[in-house]
């Protein structure tokens, strides 16, 4: 960003800060590619892009009102706040009070470390089985990897060469795909 844009985006912070509804209407279409790019970096469990593009745009809000003008470095500063809550909403959807249903994966991993299989559930994994085979082949690995193996998405993201994101997105997709076939 230039120094003139810099210097502009200062002033319209200025004005936003007193209300001026025109100034924030800017600063967000400033920022549009800003939430865009960060909104698309994460795959948050319950959120889609359009709506972690509004979380985007609700935190560059945020940082206005939160914002030193003494400062001078508004862009980067609303990019950060963009970037922490995402990074907020992505630990809250990991703790345990928010996984209020549990998937048949889980359920299928339950079933296959008990010593006990009764026969409902012998018929509930070979449902499960021939649904895992139906799934993306780069899918099916990460599941299988996961939930029948019992790695952990780290363990799995390494052994494949691909990120931690991308192992996760992978599997709740595969999931997702599982739901709609069971």
């Amino acid at each position: 960003m230039k120094i003139e844009e810099k210097m502009h985006l200062e002033e319209l912070v200025l004005k936003a800060k007193y209300g001026n509804d025109k100034a924030k209407e800017e600063i967000l279409d400033i920022l549009s590619k800003g939430v865009r790019y960060y909104a698309s970096k994460f795959f948050i469990k319950g959120y889609e892009l359009e709506d972690l593009i509004s979380e985007g745009y609700n935190s560059v809000l945020h940082s206005i009102n939160k914002y030193k003008t003494e400062c001078n470095c508004f862009y980067t500063y609303a990019c950060r706040s963009i970037e922490n809550n995402y990074k907020y909403l992505l630990r809250q959807s990991k703790e345990p009070e928010n996984r209020e249903s549990i998937s048949l994966t889980d359920e299928l991993s339950d079933t296959l470390n008990s010593k006990e299989i009764t026969v409902e559930d012998a018929v509930l994994i070979n449902i499960l089985k021939k649904a895992i085979e139906t799934l993306p082949e780069e899918e099916k690995e990460i599941i299988k990897e996961i939930y029948l193996k019992d790695n952990s998405i780290s363990d799995v993201a390494r052994q494949k060469g691909l990120s931690f994101g991308r192992v996760q997105y992978l599997r709740n997709r595969g999931i997702s795909n599982l739901k709609g076939v069971v």
